[in-house]
C-alpha cells in the first residue's frame, strides 16, 4: 500500500450518525486539523507506520476523554496529545535501539555493516533519539517548531505560553541537543 494510500484511508472518518453524540466533536477535530495532525507526525517520527500509530493513539486518547475541550482549544488539545503519541513512540524506539545495540555485540564480526555518518537519515534518527531525553516542555517546542515547521505564535497557541516563552523553551532545547548529540 502506498502512504498516499494509507494516509486517505487513515483521514476517512465513519460516518457521524454511528457515533455517540458525546464523541462526535472527536469526529470533527480530526476532520478539520487531522491533516496538520499527520503532517507533523510525519516529521517528527519518519515513518508511516509510526505516523499511522501515533494518529490512532490521539484519535484513541480523545475518544476516551470525557470533557470537551474549549471550542477555541480543541487544535491545541488535538496536536498536544499527537506530539505525545510521537514521543511515547520515540522513547520506545530508542529503548528499542538500546537492545539492539546490545545484541549486536555478539554479533559475529563478518556480520558488522559499516555506518556512514553523512547519512541523513542517520542523522535525523539520532535528532530524535536525543528529542527524547529533553524535558517535555523543550521537547514539544522543538517537535511543533522545528519538526512540524510552525511559527513561534501557533506553537505558543498550542502550548499554551507565550511567544516569548516558546524562544526561549527553544533556545534552550537547541543548546542541550547540541550538548546530548556531541556525546
Amino acid at each position: 500500500m502506498n502512504k498516499a494510500l494509507s494516509i486517505e484511508l487513515m483521514l476517512t472518518l465513519p460516518e457521524t450518525a454511528e457515533v455517540a453524540a458525546d464523541q462526535r466533536w472527536v469526529l470533527t477535530a480530526m476532520a478539520k486539523h487531522g491533516q496538520i495532525l499527520v503532517q507533523v507526525l510525519w516529521r517528527v517520527l519518519g515513518n508511516e507506520s509510526d505516523v499511522c500509530d501515533a494518529y490512532q493513539e490521539t484519535f484513541l486518547k480523545l475518544a476516551g476523554i470525557n470533557s470537551v475541550p474549549e471550542k477555541a482549544k480543541v487544535r491545541a488539545y488535538l496536536l498536544r496529545t499527537g506530539t505525545n503519541a510521537a514521543i511515547d513512540i520515540l522513547r520506545k524506539r530508542r529503548n528499542s535501539k538500546k537492545l539492539s545495540d546490545e545484541l549486536q555485540r555478539f554479533k559475529p564480526e563478518s556480520y558488522t555493516v559499516q555506518d556512514s555518518d553523512l547519512d541523513m537519515q542517520y542523522l535525523l534518527d539520532q535528532l530524535r533519539q536525543s528529542l527524547v531525553m529533553l524535558p517535555d516542555s523543550l521537547q514539544q517546542v522543538v517537535m511543533l517548531r522545528d519538526l512540524g515547521e510552525m511559527t513561534y505564535s501557533q506553537v505558543a497557541e498550542v502550548l499554551g505560553i507565550t511567544v516569548e516563552s516558546a524562544r526561549v523553551y527553544r533556545r534552550r532545547a537547541i543548546i542541550m541537543l547540541a550538548e546530548i548529540m556531541e556525546d
